[in-house]
């Protein structure tokens, strides 16, 4: 996962700490080494592996969205623990420490910040998560995206279709001329920019027509496995998985029968239950 600093004059902002304690070790190192004290950190959404440093940075203000809060409590909050647990366990590390983030300031759809002589622009970006934010550094046309955009994942659309095709249409009205994903590589190419919207906004298009396909046929959620393969994407390898659960959810949204506890990306948050 890719976490974002930005510092100027002594002061820093940090995007999505995490995640690795000799990830934070390094990160620390560096900021003692330049004198860089943390003023805010901004958390792009509440999954886990963007969120499970946050409070290491204290005493510097927690930015999240107003959502934040929702998705972090009760039965997600059992989620959020026991995808940490199977992380730790996977990569054979002790269990990550992890309290959930109090943010000091919750914003909703746009928010301004300033970092001396750096503007930053929070803006809401639902779709991928209901709290998802990110941010635009106007003077540099950057666009710190969380996790959209990347040139690795498909679109994950653990939300809502809906709202990640009116997210991507918004960020396309933009010209930009970096974006940082929360996954994968940066770019500084105005074409890969480009392309990058134009793929992801194009196969999101694709799975609203192949769900429409299925729930109009009167389909079963079990069908859909053998339906997925009619749209290609990028390192399907990485992907497959992804891209079923995206269709199950696109299935459910659309009015497709199917049970949420079975099918869809919100499966294992009623499983634990």
């Amino acid at each position: 996962m890719n976490s974002v600093l930005i510092h100027c004059g002594g002061k820093g902002i940090f995007i999505d700490p995490g995640i690795l304690p000799e990830e934070i070790k390094k990160i620390d190192d560096y900021l003692s080494g330049n004198k860089i004290e943390i003023q805010d950190v901004i958390l792009t959404h509440s999954h886990w592996d963007h969120i499970i440093a946050a409070d290491h940075f204290y005493p510097a203000e927690i930015i999240a969205h107003q959502n934040f809060e929702y998705e972090t409590s009760g039965i997600k909050w059992e989620h959020l623990k026991k995808q940490i647990s199977d992380f730790s366990k996977l990569h054979e590390i002790n269990e990550l420490e992890f309290n959930i983030p109090k943010p000091d300031q919750l914003v909703n759809r746009e928010y301004n910040l300033k970092l001396n002589n750096i503007s930053l622009n929070l803006t809401f970006t639902p779709g991928h998560a209901s709290d998802h934010i990110s941010i635009i550094i106007p003077e540099q046309e950057v666009l710190i995206a969380g996790d959209l955009l990347s040139d690795r994942e498909i679109p994950y659309v653990n939300y809502s279709l809906k709202e990640y095709t009116g997210t991507l249409e918004k960020l396309s009205s933009f010209d930009f001329e970096m974006i940082i994903p929360g996954h994968g590589n940066s770019t500084q190419n105005k074409e890969e920019v480009f392309e990058r919207l134009n793929r992801d906004r194009e196969y999101l298009n694709k799975l609203n027509e192949l769900a429409k396909t299925a729930v109009n046929g009167n389909l079963q959620a079990d069908d859909l496995k053998n339906l997925a393969g009619k749209i290609s994407y990028h390192f399907p390898e990485l992907n497959n998985a992804g891209h079923l659960l995206n269709l199950e959810t696109a299935f459910i949204e659309l009015g497709g029968r199917a049970d949420p506890s079975k099918y869809g990306w919100g499966q294992n948050l009623i499983e634990i239950q």
